[in-house]
């Protein structure tokens, strides 16, 4: 078999040239990501929800705790 004949097999029972599949297979290499990348990319996220965690937390106590001020500064200004 020689490179034309597998052209123009390409064109006749898939419908795309040499060039179109190549395109199409470099393409699918540029968005692969890196296992490297990827795992930063984990690891960032796992970072995120914990911060995450963390603040829905703090923003808890400092409800709590205006709440007591103001409970607080309620009775006070009662007496």
């Amino acid at each position: 078999m020689n490179s034309t004949f597998l052209q123009n097999h390409c064109v006749r029972r898939h419908g795309q040239t040499f060039q179109e599949i190549k395109s199409s297979q470099q393409n699918d290499k540029e968005n692969e990501i890196p296992p490297k990348i990827s795992q930063q990319l984990e690891e960032i996220k796992e970072r995120l929800i914990y911060t995450e965690a963390q603040l829905a937390d703090e923003r808890k106590s400092m409800r709590e705790l205006s709440a007591r001020v103001s409970h607080k500064s309620t009775i006070i200004l009662s007496w």
